[in-house]
């Protein structure tokens, strides 16, 4: 016999796949985050809190049974996006691709973060809408 599940954990497998993508862009970003630290890349301290919180947001939205959780991965991404391209080391690792491990670390860091967000913003939108009731149910 299964055991059920705590409240408030679900399946992953019956989350919206929009949000589940959203968890993965997160996810992807972390691992970006993790390669460009591997290979040598400067400015990244001890524990990066970039990699850790888009790992807690990853978590979150793909585990947490709540509808409106997408939007925790949204504005993760959105966080970590700002940070991303505020500080001159991103620029920095994408201008020089010769230096292949940060290169692909930040490519992979930026995709992440675009499928955050714009997985991020759909599944919010879907959480957001209300179902509709359709004039046989009504009626």
């Amino acid at each position: 016999m299964k055991a059920a599940a705590p409240a408030g954990i679900v399946h992953i497998m019956t989350k919206n796949r929009n949000a589940l993508l959203t968890a993965a862009g997160l996810a992807l970003c972390a691992v970006g985050i993790v390669l460009q630290i591997a290979t040598g890349a400067e400015g990244y301290p001890t524990v990066p809190p970039g990699a850790v919180i888009t790992v807690v947001g990853a978590l979150l939205v793909a585990f947490v049974s709540w509808r409106f959780m997408p939007i925790v991965g949204l504005l993760v991404g959105a966080f970590i996006s700002v940070g991303a391209f505020v500080t001159p080391n991103t620029g920095d690792r994408l201008g020089a691709p010769g230096d292949f491990g940060p290169f692909l670390g930040t490519v992979v860091q930026i995709i992440g973060l675009a499928m955050a967000v714009i997985f991020g913003v759909v599944a919010t939108v879907q959480a957001f809408r209300r179902p509709e009731v359709s004039s046989a149910a009504a009626g």
